[in-house]
């Protein structure tokens, strides 16, 4: 991408670098070179970091979000602070573009929705904010909300069996069965070429999946899991040149997700399976003991998903988000 490029010739690197953006609690922003795995720049933003995207419009920005709820853009071209908004009651949590709209999401279960107007100063005009009373989210102390923008709709997950659409223009709220069981947690959601992904976590047994959804139907397909898959926290996609999947996964470890062509001879080591449980299970998610207006269940109908191939690299850590530029 242009924006890669043009980093890469202030810092006299190939024009083919790819960068990575992370933040932290030490309120830093740093961006990664990829080939060579170093830290090539440092920004300090005054707020520890705890949501962050890129937004690929107009000079390019970088969002960021702080623990005090407090919504910042910096440009990418010199790095100064453009905008710094109080938008939240409590931390932000998920951060996340789409074109020239940036969405953000709070723990108190808040999403609000901005228009990026490519200016040098106050880029970001702020054009819906829905309260956790509107989404049904929050309540809890320490709870994370992350989100997934989809056309005129958003994603949203704060570890309960289920996940949230929202609606964004007209704040109506709907509501899709993730789990089989209320001992089930969602912690991450993410769509992607078609289709809806969902972190599972069962807090009874410790088992970890990813549940598959079509899109726009959001028709259960099948879970992926594999032995000792560690609870998924965060999750990032892209495309490759040839139109396959690659995922990255972040939680306990790190993990890099490949789609193996079909044609080839390769055994994927991922276990596709399809739980009949998520059938019937849609009635049970209406009688959660949390307030939930304005919800609606969507069919859930079954298809077979293909494997993918996994390449783990495990840590002593935990990873909260992954970006990718």
């Amino acid at each position: 991408p242009e924006y890669c490029r043009r980093l890469a010739r202030s810092l006299s690197l190939s024009n083919a670098e790819r960068f990575i953006l992370s933040g932290s609690a030490d309120c830093y922003v740093k961006i990664w070179a990829l080939s060579i795995g170093q830290c090539v720049k440092s920004i300090y933003t005054f707020n520890a970091v705890t949501g962050l995207c890129f937004v690929p419009e107009g000079d390019g920005y970088i969002v960021t979000g702080s623990d005090g709820g407090k919504v910042q853009a910096w440009s990418w071209d010199t790095f100064q602070n453009c905008q710094s908004v109080n938008a939240h009651q409590e931390a932000v949590t998920s951060l996340q573009s789409q074109g020239p709209l940036v969405f953000s999401g709070s723990a108190e279960g808040g999403v609000s929705v901005w228009e990026n107007r490519c200016s040098d100063r106050d880029p970001l005009r702020l054009l819906h904010h829905w309260s956790g009373r509107v989404t049904g989210l929050g309540g809890g102390s320490g709870g994370r909300l992350t989100l997934s923008p989809w056309g005129d709709r958003v994603l949203l997950a704060y570890g309960r069996a289920w996940l949230k659409i929202l609606h964004w223009r007209t704040g109506v709220v709907s509501r899709l069965t993730n789990h089989s069981s209320i001992t089930g947690v969602t912690d991450c959601v993410h769509q992607t070429g078609g289709l809806l992904i969902g972190s599972s976590y069962d807090l009874a047994n410790g088992e970890s999946t990813l549940n598959l959804f079509t899109l726009p139907q959001c028709r259960y397909l099948a879970s992926l899991t594999w032995p000792n898959a560690p609870r998924i926290l965060c999750f990032a996609a892209w495309t490759t040149g040839s139109g396959d999947h690659r995922w990255v996964t972040g939680g306990r470890d790190l993990i890099v997700w490949e789609q193996l062509p079909s044609s080839g001879k390769q055994r994927g080591d991922v276990i596709v399976r399809r739980d009949s449980r998520m059938d019937s299970c849609l009635l049970e998610s209406e009688e959660d003991t949390e307030d939930d207006e304005d919800t609606d269940d969507y069919e859930d109908n079954g298809n077979k998903g293909e494997g993918r191939s996994l390449d783990e690299d495990g840590g002593s850590g935990s990873w909260l988000r992954c970006v990718l530029q």
